[in-house]
Parts: structure tokens; C-alpha cells; sequence
């Protein structure tokens, strides 16, 4: 899983001196695996927990939402420890996290759509679905590359047919 860093000061725009805070990443909703090594995943909406270190530092790995059938990313709560203060919540960031090492929060925060995703389980455009038959799961704009998957690397290319779909039913 990606790793991401910050600083809650990151999140919350000041130094917060003595106040701790718990950072809460809720995924927007149960996502299913649709690339890499483990299609078919199912990732359910449980909350991940970190809690900073002193100096506000935190380091946490979340799963990568970018090979989601699904347009999926995390929303952002921050919980005070200070008893009487409300939480923070960022309902308009969506942390979308690519496959890879990860890296500082600040990269994976997009504000919202239009710029993000649709949210909610729209299909996931970037996306392109690689199969010799139509996935079941092919919806409504999602790419589907008709070819045998691993013929890019086939030294016969008889078995890569090259026909690009786009989901319209």
C-alpha cells in the first residue's frame, strides 16, 4: 500500500501548538479492486486512524484508489483530543491515491469535482480494462482493450487484436 506523509499543519493551514488531533482517511465508499495483482479486491469503507507524533508528523498507508472499478478516494476528519472542540471535517478534498510508493499528502488532495472525480460509484475513466471478452463489469464510459492481457510482451502479435472499446450499455 502507498504511503502518505504530512504534517497535520498541512491539513489545518497554522501550527496548532499543543492541540493533538486523530486524522481520519473514510473512503467514500466500499471499493473493488479492478488492477493490479489483486483484481476483485473488496475494500471496505472502514476508517483509517493515525494519530500525529509530537511534532505533528504522520505517516500512513492507505490503499491506492486509482484501480477502483469505481470512482473512489478518502475524505478527511480531523478529531481533537482537546475536550469541547468540535472535529474539523473537509468534505470537498478527495485524497486520491496512485499505485506506486505514495508521498506527501499535498500531491493526492484534489478539490472536488469538477477537477476530481464524480465521486460515488461512478465508473473509474482512467481505467482501461484488459480482457480477450467484454468484462461483466465494463459500465458506461469505462476503456476496454480487447486483447489477450500480457501480449504487449508476446513476441507474436497475432494475439494483441488492438480494438479500444468505450462502455456505452
Amino acid at each position: 500500500m502507498p504511503t502518505v506523509t504530512g504534517y497535520l499543519k498541512d491539513l489545518v493551514g497554522a501550527t496548532m501548538g499543543n492541540r493533538q488531533g486523530v486524522i481520519v482517511f473514510r473512503p467514500n465508499e466500499p471499493m473493488v479492486q479492478a488492477a493490479t495483482t489483486t483484481p476483485g479486491t473488496i475494500h471496505p469503507t472502514a476508517e483509517v486512524r493515525v494519530t500525529p507524533a509530537s511534532n505533528g508528523s504522520f505517516s500512513v498507508n492507505l490503499t491506492a484508489t486509482t484501480v477502483m472499478l469505481s470512482d473512489a478516494y478518502y475524505t478527511i476528519r480531523i478529531e481533537w483530543v482537546d475536550k469541547g472542540i468540535p472535529p474539523m471535517d473537509f468534505p470537498d478534498w478527495q485524497v486520491r491515491v496512485p499505485v506506486g510508493s505514495g508521498g506527501h499528502i499535498g500531491q493526492f488532495i484534489v478539490l472536488g469535482p469538477p477537477n476530481g472525480g464524480w465521486g460515488g460509484s461512478l465508473p473509474n475513466l482512467s481505467l482501461v480494462l484488459i480482457s480477450e471478452t467484454r468484462p461483466d463489469n465494463l459500465q458506461v464510459g469505462q476503456l476496454w482493450l480487447q486483447a489477450t492481457p500480457g501480449a504487449h510482451a508476446s513476441p507474436d502479435g497475432a494475439l494483441n487484436t488492438g480494438i479500444l472499446y468505450r462502455g456505452t450499455w
